[in-house]
C-alpha cells in the first residue's frame, strides 16, 4: 500500500489511471488536473482548471487514451501535457442538453474509437433512461431532482460502457446495459424498461457508523467499476472501501485507512491496482491481489 499527501491539503475529488496503468491522474479543488507517478506520487505535469471542484467526471478513454473531463463544459486532455483538445472525430465534444431534459451523461460506448457514445438521460419528472445509437431503455430507478446537478448524484458507467451505477441519495442501483445491443422495439410499442442488476440500500448510520456517516444528510458514496465486468468498488459504513460482486450484489474484499472521508475511486487498466483520494489531500493505492 502507498500513501502521498499533496500540498496544498486539497481534496481529491476525482482520481484515474492512464491507459497504460503507470500514472495516476487526479483532480482537486483551486489546484487543477495532475499525472502523477503511481509510485512516487509526484505530479509530472499539471493543468490548471478554475473549478475543479465542479468536475461531475474525469476518464481516460480507453482506446485513445485521452483524458475526458466533464464540468460545466468538456474538454478533452492529452495526458503528456494535458493541452486541451476540443475536437473529437470532426465533432466538438461537450455536454448536450435540450430544454425537456435536465441531466445527460454520456460516454463512448465499448472503448469506440467512432464517437459513438450512451447516454443517461433524466428527464424533468426524474425518470432516467439509456440511449444509444437508436436504441433506448427507460431504467427502473428515480433520480431526485436536487441530486442531479453537479458532482451530486452517484452517475458512474463501468470502463466498457456495460454496466451504470446509479445513487439517489438513498440507494445505489446497478444496471446491466447489455439490452441495448437488442433490436430496437417496433414503431408505436411501449419502450421497455430495464430492471437494476441489484440495490444496494443506504446503511445504517446507527450500526458502527462514523460522525460522519450520521451526519450525513444523504448516501452519495464514490463508485469505480473494474474493466473486466465482474466488481465494483464503493464506500460503507466507517470510510471502508468495498469490492461489490456484481453477480450476487455481495461483498468480496473490504479495506480500510485513517483517511477520511475517501472522496473518488478508481482502478487501473489490469485490475491489478486501485486508487482513493481523501478529503485532505490524500491519495491511497493499494494493491488487489
Amino acid at each position: 500500500m502507498l500513501r502521498f499527501a499533496f500540498k496544498p491539503r486539497h481534496p481529491v475529488t476525482r482520481v484515474a489511471f492512464t491507459a497504460d496503468g503507470r500514472e495516476v491522474i487526479t483532480a482537486q479543488p483551486f489546484t487543477g488536473i495532475a499525472v502523477r507517478d503511481r509510485l512516487t506520487g509526484t505530479a509530472r505535469v499539471k493543468h490548471e482548471l478554475p473549478r475543479a471542484s465542479g468536475i461531475w467526471r474525469l476518464e481516460v478513454h480507453p482506446s485513445l487514451g485521452r483524458v475526458v473531463v466533464h464540468a460545466h463544459t468538456a474538454q478533452l486532455l492529452d495526458p503528456t501535457d494535458l493541452r486541451p483538445r476540443t475536437i473529437w472525430e470532426g465533432q466538438a465534444v461537450d455536454v448536450r442538453y435540450v430544454p425537456e431534459m435536465l441531466l445527460n451523461r454520456d460516454m463512448w460506448w465499448r472503448g469506440s474509437t467512432t464517437g459513438e457514445r450512451v447516454e443517461l438521460i433524466v428527464r424533468t419528472r426524474g425518470t432516467p433512461a439509456v440511449a444509444c445509437a437508436g436504441r433506448s431503455l427507460f431504467l427502473n430507478s428515480r433520480l431526485r431532482t436536487r441530486h442531479t446537478t453537479g458532482g451530486v448524484a452517484v452517475i458512474q458507467y463501468s470502463p466498457d460502457g456495460t454496466k451504470l451505477a446509479i445513487g439517489d441519495g438513498a440507494t445505489l442501483a446497478v444496471f446491466d446495459l447489455q439490452r441495448l445491443d437488442a433490436t430496437p422495439p417496433a414503431e408505436g410499442s411501449t419502450r421497455p424498461t430495464l430492471a437494476p442488476l441489484f440495490t444496494l440500500e443506504r446503511p445504517d448510520p446507527t450500526s458502527h457508523g462514523t460522525f460522519a456517516d450520521k451526519q450525513a444528510e444523504h448516501w452519495l458514496p464514490p463508485v469505480a467499476f473494474d474493466h473486466t465486468g465482474r466488481s465494483m468498488f464503493t464506500l460503507g459504513l466507517r470510510n471502508r472501501v468495498q469490492r461489490i460482486d456484481l453477480a450476487t450484489g455481495g461483498v468480496m474484499a473490504e479495506w480500510g485507512w485513517r483517511c477520511e472521508p475517501i472522496r473518488s475511486l478508481a482502478v487501473s487498466p489490469d485490475d491489478l491496482t486501485a486508487a482513493a483520494g481523501c478529503q485532505r489531500g490524500e491519495l491511497v493505492l493499494w494493491d488487489l491481489e
